[in-house]
């Protein structure tokens, strides 16, 4: 489910480890985390760093405020706004299970996982 058109050119897909990459220099990205209970959420932001710090101080989603800590466990960037608006859209009405294969996650079950300390939490 990649961005058509004009989208695809400024598309940029990045799968996430703690430490990969500075967070400080993505423009627009849409997100997706994992939270403590294992749940994913998807959103979209032009500071990933700062958006990240709200959803640990609890401020930045009743949904993730709740289920702290939350790691970012992947990342698009794009040129614009729209475009992350856009795509955070198609994730969000993704399946669970293509939300952990577009995060490179394991599913439920497997035991592995593609970044060294992240544990397989299971479908919820």
């Amino acid at each position: 489910m990649l961005p058509e058109g004009d989208a695809r050119e400024n598309y940029q897909r990045l799968k996430i480890c703690p430490g990969d990459i500075s967070l400080k220099t993505e423009p627009n990205c849409t997100y997706l985390l994992e939270c403590a209970d294992g749940t994913l959420y998807c959103g979209w932001t032009n500071n990933p760093e700062k958006r990240l710090a709200a959803h640990n101080a609890g401020t930045a989603s009743k949904y993730t405020a709740s289920r702290r800590p939350v790691k970012i466990v992947y990342l698009e960037r794009f040129a614009t706004r729209q475009e992350a608006m856009k795509r955070e859209a198609v994730i969000k009405k993704m399946t669970r299970r293509q939300k952990m294969q577009l995060a490179g996650l394991p599913a439920a079950g497997t035991g592995s996982s593609p970044c060294p300390g992240k544990t397989d939490h299971g479908e919820v």
